[in-house]
């Protein structure tokens, strides 16, 4: 404790805890108490009883109930839907998430990369700006290149998780990276619902004897 600078410091496997159980931990974490802010160095997650966020680097204001999380970002929602980013800023009064470049896992079949994304966890709205979007297993190929074996190109995607639906604008439908189909707006269930009327996701298989 530096009385002078008004810090509380702590290290090795340090946990910093409010009355209402949300509970930071870290290698490091530094309090300042003038700032009312709280700082930490590596290994640092942060749980509210209903998302999970970790990083190597976190700065938690405490007043406004924000934190920004840089470098190996990973966010995990209370539907175990997971997001990285390269850094991200979180609002935990209304669950809501900004973060810069991302790939995600929604719902275990779904895969999202985009440039940057709007979360509203508690709405169950995501938006995801200049991102593509596939359901196929196998992302990259042997080069490390992003290539399915059909995705979705699109100016902006809107995952709306309360009703299920996926709404793309500005589209275009690649088969492994040859774009063959545009379309300015269009609609369709995402994979967690099995049977639906209208547009659903496509579905291409290989056989790996012809290809």
């Amino acid at each position: 404790y530096k009385d002078s600078n008004n810090l509380i410091i702590a290290e090795g496997n340090a946990v910093a805890k409010n009355k209402y159980n949300k509970k930071i931990s870290a290698d490091k974490i530094i309090y300042f108490k003038k700032d009312n802010k709280v700082q930490t160095f590596k290994n640092s997650k942060f749980e509210d009883g209903i998302n999970t966020l970790t990083a190597e680097n976190f700065i938690y204001l405490i007043k406004e109930k924000t934190l920004e999380a840089d470098k190996n970002v990973i966010f995990l929602d209370k539907q175990n839907n997971k997001y990285f980013f390269d850094n991200l800023k979180y609002f935990e009064e209304n669950e809501k998430i900004f973060g810069k470049i991302t790939k995600s896992k929604i719902n275990g079949d779904q895969y999202f990369e985009a440039e940057e994304v709007n979360s509203d966890n508690k709405n169950q709205i995501s938006i995801f700006k200049k991102a593509k979007y596939t359901t196929c297993s196998k992302i990259y190929n042997n080069k490390d290149e992003f290539c399915p074996s059909w995705s979705l190109n699109s100016g902006s995607i809107t995952h709306d998780k309360k009703n299920k639906k996926i709404i793309h604008k500005n589209a275009l439908l690649k088969i492994k990276n040859v774009p063959i189909l545009y379309s300015p707006y269009f609609s369709h269930p995402d994979p967690s619902v099995k049977r639906q009327s209208g547009l659903l996701p496509p579905v291409i298989k290989t056989i790996t004897g012809i290809g």
